[in-house]
């Protein structure tokens, strides 16, 4: 019995000097250039920007015809500077607000936005922008056909 607690001993004063184990170290929060995204804002074609809050839309028939899922023609030089725009800020999140309003009434305005919303979802996704900073609001009625709202922690 003795023979047995001179080497449990040592190893219980060792392991009581051992540090406490930490806590995994969480990331900094990254320190956005609210002025560096505006500039970049202000070259996508298109984009109309507002300063406050940090937002930016596609008005009209800019991207999207009356009543149509698919982009005009044309989308592509729109849709491939948002693209590379999300690529080079993954770490913004942003709030996707998808509109749609015509004469068909409430439901199939609804269903559009959603149809729009899953188009261009996939289209930028195709594009290598990550989908998990951007939620994504299909809704029927009016306003901007596309709104990207900076989403900050207040």
């Amino acid at each position: 019995m003795k023979f047995l607690l001179s080497l449990l001993l040592p190893s219980l004063l060792l392991a009581a000097c051992a540090p406490a184990p930490s806590s995994p170290p969480q990331a900094a929060p990254q320190q956005v250039d609210l002025a560096g995204v505006r500039q970049q804002l202000a070259r996508l074609p298109g984009a109309e920007v507002q300063e406050q809050p940090l937002a930016f839309s596609y008005p009209g028939q800019v991207l999207f015809g009356d009543g149509a899922v698919l982009p005009m023609p044309g989308g592509p030089k729109l849709l491939d500077p948002l693209a590379a725009f999300l690529k080079q800020n993954r770490q913004l999140v942003w709030q996707v607000e998808v509109r749609a309003e015509t004469e068909q009434g409430p439901a199939y305005d609804q269903t559009l936005a959603e149809k729009r919303s899953e188009l261009l979802a996939s289209y930028l996704l195709s594009k290598g922008a990550e989908l998990k900073n951007l939620h994504f609001q299909p809704e029927a009625g009016a306003g901007a056909p596309l709104s990207l709202l900076l989403v900050t922690e207040q």
